[in-house]
């Protein structure tokens, strides 16, 4: 899996691999919702990294972001 991390705005997805790790603020910039709001929420499921980090798969947000579950 490749960390990948981004600076406030969305990253460019398409072209990423679907293993590839988006910390919080990537995924809150593409999603358009809250941290409380990504930490609230069920879907999509997040990766440990270590005691205080965690990611999210490219491929869960992509299908999410076209209607999947």
């Amino acid at each position: 899996m490749t960390p990948f991390s981004t600076a406030g705005e969305p990253p460019d997805i398409t072209t990423l691999p679907d293993d590839t790790l988006l910390r919080i603020d990537g995924v809150v910039a593409l999603l358009r919702i809250s941290k409380p709001t990504l930490y609230a929420s069920t879907l999509p499921q997040s990766v440990k990294l270590g005691p205080k980090s965690q990611g999210w798969r490219v491929g869960d947000i992509r299908k999410l972001l076209q209607g999947g579950q």
